[in-house]
C-alpha cells in the first residue's frame, strides 16, 4: 500500500488572504491516530511553495511519518510544572496512598489561580496571595491551608531540581 501525501487545504482569512495547511498524522502507524495541522503559508508565495516542497520531502523520506513539532519554551508555565510534578507524584507514592489525590487537588487550585504565569514570575508575593485566596474561600482550616502551601513549595523545589524553575525563585 502506497502512502499518499495528505491533501493541501485552503483557509480564507479575515483580511482576504488564503492560507494553505496540511493535516499530517504525527503518530506512528499502529498507534492511536493523532494529527497535527501544519500551516504552509499564504497561497501563491514562493515561501509557501518552498515550505510545501520541504514538507513533502520529509514525508517521503520518513515513509509517511513526520515527527510532531516540539513546543519548547525557555520559560515553562506553572501549569506545565504542576503537570510534570503530578506525573512524578503518581510514581513516587505507593498504590492506595491518599497523598497523590491531595497533591492533585492542591495543584488544580494553583493552576486555576496562576496557571498561565511563567515559573520565573512566581514569587513569595504570589504564594502569599494564593494563601490568602485559600483563606478567603473559607472551605478549609489553617492546618489544611498550611499543608497545601507546603505541597506548592515542594512542587517548586522539585521543579528547581529538574531545571523547570530558576533557583532564584525558591531562594
Amino acid at each position: 500500500m502506497a502512502i499518499r501525501f495528505p491533501k493541501v487545504c485552503r483557509q480564507t482569512r479575515s483580511n482576504g488572504s488564503v492560507s494553505l495547511f496540511v493535516n499530517i498524522r504525527v503518530s506512528p502507524y499502529g498507534a492511536p491516530r493523532r494529527y497535527e495541522r501544519r500551516y504552509i503559508g499564504t497561497e501563491g508565495t514562493a515561501e509557501a511553495a518552498a515550505a510545501l516542497a520541504a514538507l513533502q520531502d520529509e514525508f517521503l523520506a520518513n515513509n509517511g511519518f513526520i515527527r510532531p513539532k516540539v513546543r519548547t519554551s525557555d520559560k515553562p508555565s506553572v501549569a506545565r510544572l504542576c503537570r510534570e510534578f503530578m506525573a512524578y507524584v503518581r510514581e513516587d507514592y505507593p498504590a492506595g496512598s491518599y497523598e497523590p489525590d491531595r497533591h492533585r487537588r492542591t495543584m488544580a487550585l494553583l493552576v486555576a489561580y496562576c496557571g498561565t504565569m511563567t515559573t520565573d514570575g512566581f514569587s513569595l508575593e504570589v504564594l502569599e496571595s494564593f494563601r490568602r485566596s485559600l483563606i478567603m474561600k473559607g472551605t478549609c482550616c489553617r492546618r489544611e491551608i498550611n499543608d497545601r502551601i507546603r505541597r506548592v513549595v515542594r512542587c517548586f523545589k522539585w521543579g528547581a531540581r529538574y531545571k523547570l524553575v530558576p533557583i532564584s525563585v525558591i531562594t
